[in-house]
């Protein structure tokens, strides 16, 4: 009887259903949304320079083990690590150039995007 339910029992009430004149959540702010959004981007571009920087080690790897070790061995040669050390800053130096445009180029785009809108 005592703490322990029967079948017979009724089962316990729905709980009450919202109210409609309960208030909404207040939309974001605008503000809100920017720094949402610009968080988002800078998360996608960490993500995509991890991703480069992943691509680029492996190209280097991949390049540099073909072209300075013909004789695979237990060790490396003097020869081994200097021709690798010329191949990796071979590689780096590319890859920073390359980069060091393309942002240049973003930032010009940018700026030419910006004004555009100002003169609108």
């Amino acid at each position: 009887m005592f703490g322990r339910s029967s079948s017979s029992s009724t089962p316990p009430p729905p709980p009450p259903a919202p109210s409609s004149s309960a208030p909404f959540a207040p939309a974001p702010s605008s503000s809100s949304m920017q720094a949402q959004k610009e968080a988002l981007m800078d998360q996608v571009r960490q993500e995509t320079a991890l991703s480069n920087a992943q691509a680029l080690i492996d190209k280097i790897q991949d390049k540099c083990y073909a072209r300075c070790i013909t004789k695979p061995s237990t060790s490396l040669g003097s020869s081994d690590e200097a021709c690798l050390g010329r191949c990796m800053d071979r590689y780096m130096e590319a890859f920073n150039i390359v980069t060091r445009t393309y942002v240049e180029r973003l930032a010009r785009e940018r700026q030419a995007e910006a004004t555009r809108f100002q003169q609108e």
